[in-house]
């Protein structure tokens, strides 16, 4: 077989993936892993034929082709809650990248901060609500990035909170998804679960829905958002007890959980309750 199959590194086959190098050479994936003498080599990304330009050093290249902007798997968090023009990755940016670009960037949105423990919720005023339930297509609420700050454990945590009417099925859900984490820190060891409460501005505290649902991790957004928050709560019921003038207003507070969270399955008795 012509060398231009083989490894450069290991002579073996080249029969899975590769890695290109600036100066020509093709380099398996296992000598890649091993990390065999190849500091002095930089590599193209393998996105390079759609357009990317990065080269980088072997212990940069994985990292990088993971959160490539050409990487067609990259999860597109902004497409996925109704900005479908938006090409921004979460995880190829910081703290600071991140919230500049939903505060600053080309559909800027309520960002704002939050204790963990703090006795007053933050609460979203949904003013886009009646004109999404008078659509006759599903459509997304105006979603919010929230900073929430969990003093006991020193650490901070950005999250978007996204709802979605479906006038299809007649229901509205809602999301919440980890879009940041030191890096010290995993979705297993730090994991919240976000407690919504829709009410009227000035409610006496009887006409309400309270429900739950997981703070998810980028990844599971991408495979399913909406499936992974499978809590709906009916059009009617909103409009009935908390809608006003100004709109829906949600109230929402974060509630630290050990480990991973437990799904709440579609259709479990106490999944949803209204209170009247």
């Amino acid at each position: 077989m012509s060398q231009v199959f083989r490894c450069a590194t290991c002579s073996g086959v080249l029969n899975s993936e590769v890695f290109h190098c600036t100066d020509g050479v093709t380099i398996c994936n296992n000598c890649i892993n091993k990390q065999m003498t190849l500091d002095s080599y930089k590599f193209y990304c393998r996105w390079r034929n759609d357009g990317c330009t990065v080269v980088c050093k072997i212990q940069y290249i994985s990292q990088h082709q993971e959160t490539c902007y050409y990487n067609p798997n990259s999860v597109r968090l902004c497409q996925l809650v109704g900005y479908n023009n938006c090409k921004f990755i979460p995880k190829a940016s910081d703290r600071d990248g991140i919230i500049n670009h939903f505060r600053e960037g080309s559909h800027p949105i309520p960002v704002q901060d939050v204790v963990l423990g703090s006795p007053n919720p933050l609460s979203i005023q949904h003013a886009d609500f009646q004109a999404a339930s008078d659509s006759t297509e599903p459509s997304m609420l105006t979603p919010v990035l929230v900073s929430l700050k969990n003093q006991k454990k020193n650490c901070e945590h950005l999250i978007l909170v996204a709802g979605k009417v479906d006038v299809n099925t007649g229901t509205a859900r809602w999301a919440a998804v980890c879009v940041w984490k030191p890096e010290n820190i995993y979705m297993t060891e730090v994991t919240y679960q976000l407690e919504f409460t829709l009410e009227k501005m000035g409610n006496d505290g009887q006409d309400r829905i309270t429900w739950s649902v997981p703070v998810i991790s980028l990844e599971e957004a991408g495979d399913s958002l909406w499936q992974n928050c499978p809590i709906d709560i009916s059009l009617p019921s909103i409009k009935r007890y908390c809608l006003s003038e100004e709109g829906v207003l949600t109230r929402i507070s974060f509630r630290e959980i050990e480990n991973t969270v437990k799904r709440v399955k579609r259709n479990e008795p106490d999944a949803c309750v209204l209170r009247q």
